[in-house]
């Protein structure tokens, strides 16, 4: 196996267990009553067609998850298929829509904790929870399939406790209560029920994201073309199970305006007939949901951020590894700045359909892509083929757009700027980068700085490991992975620059393999690819730009390029032949 991939030691079981986890978080806790006291009784109709308009988006992230078991989900899907601002488009509404859902996670947390202590204010208990978990991702956190089964198991043990039980004890579940709003449908008019339940439809649609978790740790998986599509497809049939159970056994207990206007509809329901321990059990199950949710989307926000440091759409960095931590310190930093932000206002609902926004154009990218790497790739072996190609995925993509036309104008509002604020940093991402690297290079210049060429991936990996080595031995050491590619001397270089930087190429997969390398060795990286006339001017060029490079690390192998004649320099001879 090659080192650069992981190790696949996660069963079925754990695979589901992260895929409700990743669903049945914070949402249920909080969302349920106020789906509610929208539609009344018709939130069950809202769970099923949320769980519905999921399954055709769910069977395509089944095929991609299993034909390309990579690690990033969604984000590596479209990069597969796609280049240049799609697949940034793709991460930047990635990065955005994780930090909203864990800002909606830290409120279902603060929401729970006040059970147990009224007087918690939400908005600074949610902002607390979210600095707390970002010192925690900071100091450095692993998942672990086995943690994740346990408390998923909690979760779910939970909430079956709150069907059975509320279905059989005195106080419990009672049809007078349950029919006491006036019937299914609580509006006048058809068309306004309809209304009324698509907007639900689109505020609950965010508790049916689990097999974007699953893709995300597809490589991971023990036999991901059976186990990822049966876990993708289980994950959104029990929990639409569950949400229907939970949702109608809270309305035959809880009054319909008390109902909707609570943010902690479950154990105020548990409240009512099993006293004061169910209200607390309930609530720890509602803090344990938050905040496994919020760290969950915290550390997924942070490694967007990075990915889109590495792959050269946003500052460098983004990318840049702490390396005492060994962790992504500037990437979660500003990814926690940024969700505190957003946790400030303590609404709910508005980040249930902001996240749902984000999570749904990222959806819609995958479902695309799918019919784009079809196309690419017709050869590529797929264990595992979305049923009624193309239909499938472009119903995937219809029921996106439906559900997102009612969504509420805020969150579209503030989602649009989003795109808009995202193709601005796209579009002055190069002179912006280069600026920040010319400061931090000022500000760093006694900092030592280990300057590796790389073209020859046999190479590559005995300078990279000699690299990181002398990283260990200068403590404040960074690496510095340098591309270059040759260019004819009728091309304009910065022509070839600004192509190089677009399109996908062996040179940026290398930068890559080396990035990821560095990173799990814990030694701070950051990547070049130049265009220039030739190897060794491209990369004397870079050396003498860069005032903190010290040591220049390389291939040698002086008598093959002279020997070949054909006519490159000294210093071609010199610098050329491990960099090929």
């Amino acid at each position: 196996m090659s080192p650069k991939q992981l190790v696949r030691t996660l069963g079925f079981a754990p695979i589901l267990m992260l895929g409700i986890g990743g669903t049945m978080g914070a949402g249920v806790f909080v969302l349920t009553g106020h789906a509610a006291g929208l539609v009344g009784p018709a939130v069950i109709l809202a769970f099923l067609l949320a769980g519905l308009q999921s399954l055709p988006n769910s069977l395509s992230y089944a095929e991609l998850a299993s034909s390309f078991p990579i690690a990033g989900g969604g984000y590596a899907y479209v990069s597969l298929a796609t280049t240049g601002i799609v697949p940034f488009g793709v991460g930047w509404v990635s990065w955005f829509s994780n930090m909203f859902y864990a800002a909606l996670a830290a409120l279902g947390a603060a929401y729970s904790l006040q059970v147990f202590l009224p007087f918690l204010p939400i908005s600074l208990t949610a902002m607390t929870l979210i600095v707390l978990f970002t010192l925690i991702s900071i100091r450095g956190s692993q998942e672990v399939g086995r943690t994740q089964v346990l408390l998923t198991g909690f979760l779910l043990g939970s909430l079956l406790l709150f069907v059975v039980l509320g279905m059989a004890l005195p106080g419990g579940f009672s049809w007078t209560v349950f029919n006491s709003a006036g019937g299914f449908f609580i509006h006048n008019g058809w068309l306004e029920n309809m209304v009324r339940l698509f907007q639900t439809v689109t505020m609950v649609n965010v508790l049916f994201v689990g097999y974007e978790v699953i893709a995300q740790v597809a490589e991971e998986a023990k036999s991901p073309e059976k186990n990822v599509p049966r876990a993708i497809a289980a994950t959104i049939f029990l929990c639409a199970l569950v949400y229907v159970a939970v949702g109608f056994v809270a309305l035959g207990i809880l009054p319909l305006e008390t109902l909707g206007s609570s943010s902690t509809p479950l154990s105020d329901a548990a409240g009512l007939f099993l006293g004061r321990w169910g209200t607390l059990g309930l609530g720890l199950a509602g803090i344990v949901a938050s905040v496994t949710s919020l760290n969950t989307a915290l550390l997924g926000a942070a490694r967007v951020a990075l990915a889109l440091g590495r792959d050269g759409y946003l500052p460098s960095f983004f990318a840049r590894i702490h390396p005492r931590l060994k962790t992504p310190l500037p990437a979660i930093l500003i990814t926690g700045a940024v969700t505190a932000f957003a946790a400030a206002p303590a609404d709910e609902v508005f980040l249930s359909y902001i996240t749902n926004f984000g999570f749904m154009l990222l959806v819609f990218s995958t479902n695309v892509s799918v019919i784009l790497l079809r196309r690419k790739y017709p050869d590529h072996e797929r264990p595992f083929r979305t049923p009624w190609y193309p239909v499938t995925p472009l119903l995937g993509c219809l029921g996106i757009i439906v559900v997102e036309v009612f969504t509420e104008p805020r969150a579209l509002v503030v989602g649009l700027a989003l795109i808009g604020m995202g193709a601005v940093v796209y579009l002055l991402r190069r002179p912006v980068g280069r600026a920040v690297e010319i400061a931090v290079q000022t500000l760093e210049v006694a900092r030592h700085e280990i300057l590796v060429p790389l073209a020859n991936p046999l190479s590559a990996k005995g300078l990279l490991r000699l690299a990181v080595i002398l990283g260990y031995a200068r403590e404040s050491a960074t690496l510095v992975a340098l591309s270059v590619v040759r260019i004819p001397v009728t091309t304009p270089l910065e022509q070839a620059q600004e192509v190089l930087e677009r399109d996908e190429n062996g040179h940026k997969a290398l930068l890559r393999q080396a990035a990821d390398y560095a990173y799990k060795q814990g030694v701070p990286i950051r990547t070049l690819l130049r265009a220039a006339r030739s190897v060794s001017s491209g990369i004397l060029g870079v050396a003498e730009a860069r005032p903190g490079v010290g040591l220049i690390l390389m291939g040698w192998l002086i008598t093959w390029a002279a020997e070949r004649g054909d006519g490159v320099g000294e210093g071609e001879a010199a610098f050329g032949p491990l960099l090929r």
